[in-house]
């Protein structure tokens, strides 16, 4: 069941990968990236809230169910 669902899933995305359009990111984006900025404060941010993700996950997964 599994293997025709991953096999479903693959033609969809692929049929549907002509309708993707990539635009450039806002400028204003632009002032956490050098060389506006030197601190990459936006990678920063990403970077805490995937360890607070990943903790949560990690909490999940230690619970125990009786």
């Amino acid at each position: 069941m599994k293997k025709i669902f991953v096999l479903f899933a693959t033609f969809g995305l692929s049929f549907g990968a002509d309708q993707v359009i990539l635009k450039k990111p806002s400028a204003s984006l632009g002032k956490y990236y050098p060389p506006q900025s030197n601190r990459f404060e936006y990678v920063s941010v990403m970077h805490e809230m995937s360890t607070a993700f990943y903790g949560v996950r990690l909490n999940i997964n230690r619970r125990t169910y009786p």
